[in-house]
Protein backbone atom coordinates (compact mmCIF):
# COMPACT_ATOMS: atom_id res chain seq x y z
CA UNK A 1 0.00 0.00 0.00
CA UNK A 2 2.89 2.38 0.53
CA UNK A 3 3.96 1.90 -3.10
CA UNK A 4 0.45 2.93 -4.45
CA UNK A 5 0.64 5.99 -1.88
CA UNK A 6 3.94 7.08 -3.38
CA UNK A 7 2.50 6.64 -6.70
CA UNK A 8 -0.60 9.02 -6.23
CA UNK A 9 1.36 11.46 -3.81
CA UNK A 10 3.84 11.32 -7.07
CA UNK A 11 0.95 12.56 -9.78
CA UNK A 12 -0.72 14.86 -7.03
CA UNK A 13 1.76 16.36 -6.09
CA UNK A 14 2.52 17.58 -9.48
CA UNK A 15 2.31 20.97 -10.22
CA UNK A 16 2.48 20.37 -13.89
CA UNK A 17 0.64 17.67 -15.35
CA UNK A 18 2.76 14.32 -14.60
CA UNK A 19 4.51 13.27 -17.84
CA UNK A 20 2.09 9.83 -17.74
CA UNK A 21 -0.86 11.89 -17.76
CA UNK A 22 -2.11 13.07 -21.09
CA UNK A 23 -5.29 15.00 -19.98
CA UNK A 24 -6.85 16.21 -16.80
CA UNK A 25 -10.50 17.17 -17.57
CA UNK A 26 -13.01 18.65 -15.65
CA UNK A 27 -16.27 16.72 -16.08
CA UNK A 28 -19.04 18.01 -13.51
CA UNK A 29 -19.73 18.94 -10.21
CA UNK A 30 -21.16 16.50 -7.52
CA UNK A 31 -23.87 17.72 -5.17
CA UNK A 32 -22.70 16.75 -1.85
CA UNK A 33 -25.16 17.43 0.96
CA UNK A 34 -24.24 14.93 3.81
CA UNK A 35 -20.70 14.66 3.19
CA UNK A 36 -21.25 11.17 2.78
CA UNK A 37 -19.66 9.62 0.08
CA UNK A 38 -19.96 6.44 -1.60
CA UNK A 39 -17.50 4.92 -4.18
CA UNK A 40 -18.67 1.57 -6.63
CA UNK A 41 -19.41 0.11 -9.17
CA UNK A 42 -22.92 1.89 -9.73
CA UNK A 43 -24.69 -1.25 -11.67
CA UNK A 44 -23.31 -3.80 -9.75
CA UNK A 45 -22.80 -2.60 -6.03
CA UNK A 46 -24.93 0.71 -5.80
CA UNK A 47 -26.47 0.06 -2.42
CA UNK A 48 -23.20 -0.15 -1.23
CA UNK A 49 -22.25 1.43 2.16
CA UNK A 50 -20.15 5.36 2.08
CA UNK A 51 -16.88 6.01 3.33
CA UNK A 52 -16.74 6.23 6.70
CA UNK A 53 -15.03 9.92 6.87
CA UNK A 54 -17.47 12.79 7.23
CA UNK A 55 -16.25 14.98 3.67
CA UNK A 56 -17.28 18.69 3.06
CA UNK A 57 -20.18 19.68 1.90
CA UNK A 58 -21.20 21.61 -0.57
CA UNK A 59 -21.10 21.06 -4.51
CA UNK A 60 -17.54 20.21 -5.75
CA UNK A 61 -16.06 19.79 -9.32
CA UNK A 62 -14.67 16.08 -10.15
CA UNK A 63 -11.98 15.71 -12.50
CA UNK A 64 -10.43 12.53 -14.73
CA UNK A 65 -7.02 11.84 -15.38
CA UNK A 66 -6.03 10.22 -18.60
CA UNK A 67 -3.35 7.96 -18.93
CA UNK A 68 -1.17 9.45 -21.76
CA UNK A 69 0.03 6.01 -23.49
CA UNK A 70 -3.11 3.87 -22.57
CA UNK A 71 -5.43 6.77 -23.48
CA UNK A 72 -8.16 5.74 -20.60
CA UNK A 73 -8.31 6.81 -17.37
CA UNK A 74 -6.09 6.46 -14.71
CA UNK A 75 -7.69 8.29 -11.65
CA UNK A 76 -10.94 10.25 -10.99
CA UNK A 77 -10.61 12.88 -8.22
CA UNK A 78 -13.51 14.88 -5.69
CA UNK A 79 -11.91 17.78 -5.13
CA UNK A 80 -12.87 19.66 -2.04
CA UNK A 81 -9.91 22.37 -2.28
CA UNK A 82 -7.14 23.67 -3.76
CA UNK A 83 -4.71 23.42 -1.25
CA UNK A 84 -1.67 21.05 -1.72
CA UNK A 85 -2.22 17.30 -0.12
CA UNK A 86 0.30 16.22 3.05
CA UNK A 87 -0.66 12.60 3.38
CA UNK A 88 -2.93 10.08 1.99
CA UNK A 89 -5.11 7.50 3.78
CA UNK A 90 -6.66 4.96 2.36
CA UNK A 91 -10.55 5.23 2.02
CA UNK A 92 -12.65 2.34 4.49
CA UNK A 93 -16.23 0.85 4.20
CA UNK A 94 -17.63 -0.07 7.82
CA UNK A 95 -15.57 -2.06 9.86
CA UNK A 96 -12.46 -2.65 7.23
CA UNK A 97 -9.48 -2.26 9.07
CA UNK A 98 -5.92 -1.69 7.69
CA UNK A 99 -4.11 -3.95 10.16
CA UNK A 100 -5.83 -6.93 8.51
CA UNK A 101 -3.91 -6.11 5.17
CA UNK A 102 -1.09 -7.87 4.22
CA UNK A 103 2.20 -5.86 2.22
CA UNK A 104 0.24 -4.72 -1.30
CA UNK A 105 -2.98 -5.57 -0.34
CA UNK A 106 -5.95 -3.12 -0.39
CA UNK A 107 -9.43 -2.00 0.29
CA UNK A 108 -11.26 -1.43 -2.52
CA UNK A 109 -14.24 -1.93 -4.79
CA UNK A 110 -15.11 -4.61 -7.81
CA UNK A 111 -15.96 -3.29 -10.83
CA UNK A 112 -17.77 -5.56 -13.35
CA UNK A 113 -19.34 -3.14 -15.63
CA UNK A 114 -16.30 -1.21 -16.45
CA UNK A 115 -17.68 2.23 -14.87
CA UNK A 116 -16.73 3.53 -11.44
CA UNK A 117 -18.71 6.56 -9.82
CA UNK A 118 -18.85 9.13 -6.81
CA UNK A 119 -21.80 9.56 -5.08
CA UNK A 120 -23.36 11.35 -2.12
CA UNK A 121 -25.82 9.17 -0.14
CA UNK A 122 -28.93 11.47 -1.16
CA UNK A 123 -27.65 11.28 -4.62
CA UNK A 124 -27.22 6.84 -4.43
CA UNK A 125 -31.12 7.38 -2.66
CA UNK A 126 -32.25 9.23 -6.12
CA UNK A 127 -30.64 7.27 -8.48
CA UNK A 128 -31.79 3.83 -7.33
CA UNK A 129 -35.04 5.18 -6.37
CA UNK A 130 -35.65 6.39 -10.51
CA UNK A 131 -34.40 2.77 -10.81
CA UNK A 132 -36.92 1.21 -9.32
CA UNK A 133 -39.46 4.12 -10.72
CA UNK A 134 -38.39 3.09 -14.55
CA UNK A 135 -38.65 -0.29 -14.04
CA UNK A 136 -42.18 -0.26 -12.47
CA UNK A 137 -43.15 1.76 -15.82
CA UNK A 138 -41.52 -0.13 -18.26
CA UNK A 139 -42.38 -3.54 -16.62
CA UNK A 140 -41.58 -6.29 -18.95
CA UNK A 141 -39.61 -3.69 -21.38
CA UNK A 142 -37.00 -2.81 -18.41
CA UNK A 143 -34.15 -4.63 -19.15
CA UNK A 144 -31.60 -3.01 -16.73
CA UNK A 145 -30.94 0.29 -15.71
CA UNK A 146 -28.33 0.95 -17.83
CA UNK A 147 -29.38 -0.53 -20.94
CA UNK A 148 -33.09 1.46 -20.67
CA UNK A 149 -30.90 4.72 -19.29
CA UNK A 150 -27.42 4.95 -18.46
CA UNK A 151 -26.34 4.03 -22.03
CA UNK A 152 -28.30 6.23 -23.75
CA UNK A 153 -26.35 9.47 -21.45
CA UNK A 154 -23.13 8.08 -22.54
CA UNK A 155 -23.87 7.31 -26.14
CA UNK A 156 -27.30 9.07 -26.92
CA UNK A 157 -28.42 12.12 -28.27
CA UNK A 158 -26.94 15.27 -26.19
CA UNK A 159 -23.95 13.21 -24.61
CA UNK A 160 -21.17 14.46 -23.38
CA UNK A 161 -18.58 12.37 -23.43
CA UNK A 162 -18.08 8.60 -24.04
CA UNK A 163 -15.87 8.40 -21.03
CA UNK A 164 -18.61 9.83 -18.58
CA UNK A 165 -22.12 10.85 -17.51
CA UNK A 166 -23.80 12.64 -15.02
CA UNK A 167 -26.56 10.68 -13.49
CA UNK A 168 -29.28 13.94 -12.61
CA UNK A 169 -32.72 11.86 -12.70
CA UNK A 170 -35.18 14.80 -11.33
CA UNK A 171 -35.13 18.26 -11.95
CA UNK A 172 -36.51 19.11 -9.09
CA UNK A 173 -33.61 17.66 -7.00
CA UNK A 174 -30.35 18.48 -7.01
CA UNK A 175 -28.53 15.39 -6.07
CA UNK A 176 -26.29 13.20 -9.04
CA UNK A 177 -23.93 10.83 -9.59
CA UNK A 178 -20.85 11.02 -11.64
CA UNK A 179 -20.58 7.95 -13.57
CA UNK A 180 -16.92 7.49 -15.45
CA UNK A 181 -15.12 4.28 -17.00
CA UNK A 182 -12.84 3.31 -15.11
CA UNK A 183 -9.36 2.22 -15.98
CA UNK A 184 -9.18 -0.83 -18.78
CA UNK A 185 -13.08 -1.88 -17.26
CA UNK A 186 -12.75 -5.03 -15.18
CA UNK A 187 -10.54 -4.62 -11.96
CA UNK A 188 -10.62 -3.91 -7.96
CA UNK A 189 -9.61 -0.30 -7.54
CA UNK A 190 -8.34 1.72 -4.25
CA UNK A 191 -9.62 5.50 -3.55
CA UNK A 192 -7.55 7.02 -1.07
CA UNK A 193 -7.98 10.48 0.88
CA UNK A 194 -5.85 13.11 0.44
CA UNK A 195 -5.40 15.73 3.94
CA UNK A 196 -4.14 19.54 3.48
CA UNK A 197 -1.26 20.82 6.00
CA UNK A 198 -4.23 21.54 8.45
CA UNK A 199 -5.65 18.26 8.31
CA UNK A 200 -8.83 19.45 6.45
CA UNK A 201 -10.17 16.88 3.68
CA UNK A 202 -9.00 18.53 -0.21
CA UNK A 203 -9.29 15.28 -2.00
CA UNK A 204 -10.91 11.95 -2.73
CA UNK A 205 -9.38 9.81 -5.61
CA UNK A 206 -10.03 6.67 -7.06
CA UNK A 207 -6.49 4.77 -9.04
CA UNK A 208 -7.73 2.23 -11.70
CA UNK A 209 -4.24 0.57 -12.09
CA UNK A 210 -2.71 2.56 -15.26
CA UNK A 211 0.35 3.88 -13.64
CA UNK A 212 2.66 1.38 -12.54
CA UNK A 213 4.18 1.73 -9.29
Amino acid sequence: MKRIIALIDNVFSKVEKHPDIKQIKKVGELNVPTGKIVVCDPLVEPEIEPIVKDFPKGKFPVYLYYSHEEDCIAFAELRFSEAAVQRWEMALVDDQDLKELEENEIFGYAVDSSLGCFMDIEGQKAMLNHENELSDKLGDKFTSYYDNYIDNLFFGPGAVDEYYCEVKPYDNNPNNVIIFQAGYGEGFYGSYIGYDKDGKIAKLVTDFNILEE
